[in-house]
């Protein structure tokens, strides 16, 4: 069975793909987006991710820039940052050779699993063992998939005037998935930490609030040059948190950026009028 991405409606529910339309979309081989139960559109057997039982291949690459078992790089500085000064950096990649019923992956890639310091190239783990879900693979999943990117909200919008508070705010979503990462059922949330605030003057500020509207803000800023136009954005620090199997959550230690989008403002600069009395 190829892995799939089945539909999501717009209760959240999945649903199962057409045979008509189907078209597999892998975001890692060995890595896919699917309920248990769904049926495979291509010999309408069921899913059981429980079951999956693939195999893999191994290979052990020093820790360099572009490096991989592909390509691999003789020496770098990246591989010399152990504690033991003798030892070198290595990376253990794999990829999947085959699916649960012992098809063989198409178009398998390479993708690195774990980090690890020795004085020697380690042996590679045989083809058969299952290798784990660590940090570095959801990590990976993850920015693949992309976290939301936020659109800066502003108080007044489009234009504001000179030396006025203006307010900025954002409106982050929820953000969940349930994946198939290396045989094992995933899910995957995300949650925003940190915001910087990039308001287009050259200035920014970061906080851990996303700010909100009036008449209770609690993030403005304040443009000194008018007459000019600027695009302020906020970009967003994601807590990453996940499960394996149904387990227990971990909570991934390094955050995802994710850039946000920029709006247009305008600054404009208030003209005094002289209006005549009764």
């Amino acid at each position: 069975m190829i892995p799939v991405v089945a539909s999501q409606a717009d209760d959240d529910v999945y649903a199962t793909p057409s045979t008509d339309d189907y078209e597999p979309e892998v975001l890692l081989e060995g890595v896919a987006v699917h309920p248990a139960g769904a049926v495979d559109p291509l010999d309408g057997t069921t899913v059981v991710a429980t079951a999956a039982q693939p195999t893999f291949e191994y290979r052990w690459v020093l820790d360099c820039f572009d490096s991989s078992p592909e390509e691999e790089t003789a020496d770098c500085a990246g591989a010399h940052t152990c504690a033991i000064e003798s030892d070198l950096r290595w990376v253990l990649w794999a990829r999947q050779l085959t699916n649960a019923k012992g098809r063989p992956t198409p178009q398998a890639v390479w993708e690195p699993i774990l980090t690890e310091c020795h004085s020697f190239q380690p042996a590679e783990p045989a083809a058969d063992p299952q290798p784990q879900v660590t940090d570095a693979v959801v990590l990976q999943a993850v920015r693949r998939l992309g976290l939301p990117r936020l659109t800066v909200q502003v108080q007044p919008a489009d234009q504001t005037l000179v030396h006025l508070d203006t307010i900025f705010y954002a409106e982050p979503p929820d953000w969940f998935r349930s994946l198939v990462l290396l045989g094992f059922n995933v899910d995957v949330t995300a949650e925003p930490v940190g915001y910087a605030w990039r308001f287009g003057d050259g200035t920014s500020v970061s906080t851990t609030s996303p700010g909100a509207p009036y008449p209770a803000p609690d993030i403005t800023h304040t443009y000194t040059d008018a007459h000019v136009s600027v695009t302020p954005r906020v970009d967003t620090a994601y807590e990453v948190r996940y499960r394996v199997d149904g387990g227990p959550w971990r909570t991934i230690s390094d955050t995802v950026p994710a850039a946000g989008w920029p709006v247009n403002l305008r600054i404009r600069e208030a003209t005094p009028v002289l209006v005549g009395g009764e």
